[in-house]
């Protein structure tokens, strides 16, 4: 077949993950555990840049890419020209955000989505708060869509604050998996909130 010819045609959505390299240490993450007792298994790293080309090459136009998987990517040393490669898809990140000041260029105009986790007793959440503040200073009212993912009990009051989202409002399951905003935002502002519950609370 032609090398630019679309293979993957029936696809809605993609994980790519450009990296399986992690700069955090959550207290749900497995890695740890892997790193811990299975250290043979941990063997993370980067995908071959000629990889993340031909797999843009082969996606069809329209389907979400999300840019993630397990890894934080941006750590990939070619984050900005990895996602520009995807141009036609929408975009999508989940990131701990602590690259986002330092990554903003690449990150800025380049993707859809991103979104931002929010875990309880993280005892970096204070510089986290602080880098999406500033962060959002520099992108002003241009892409990408800003979505905090809040795991557990976390300050949401905060959070919505930050958001700084017009006629944002909230509506929550019955059993709490998950809130999002309800109504559609015609201000232009590009800032969301999602709250996410885990069982057990």
């Amino acid at each position: 077949m032609a090398g630019d010819l679309k293979q993957f045609n029936s696809l809605a959505v993609v994980n790519c993950e450009l990296t399986s390299r992690c700069n955090k240490r959550c207290f749900m993450c497995g890695r740890r555990r892997i790193e811990k007792d299975y250290p043979h298994l941990a063997n993370w790293g980067d995908m071959d840049f000629k990889l993340v080309e031909k797999i843009a090459k082969q996606l069809p136009d329209g389907i979400v890419v999300q840019l993630h998987n397990n890894g934080e990517s941006l750590l990939y040393p070619k984050f900005g020209e990895a996602a520009k490669l995807f141009h036609q898809q929408i975009r999508c990140l989940d990131t701990n955000g602590k690259l986002i000041v330092e990554k903003a260029k690449e990150i800025i105009g380049n993707l859809d989505t991103l979104t931002i986790s929010v875990i309880e007793n993280d005892p970096e959440a204070e510089e986290q708060y602080k880098l999406v503040k500033k962060f959002l200073k520099i992108k002003g009212n241009r892409k990408p869509n800003l979505i905090y993912r809040c795991l557990g009990k976390v300050n949401l009051e905060r959070w919505k604050k930050n958001a700084r989202y017009c006629g944002y409002q909230s509506a929550a399951s019955s059993s709490w998996q998950f809130s999002v905003s309800e109504k559609t935002n015609n201000s232009g502002n590009r800032n969301m909130f999602r709250y996410v519950k885990p069982y057990g609370y």
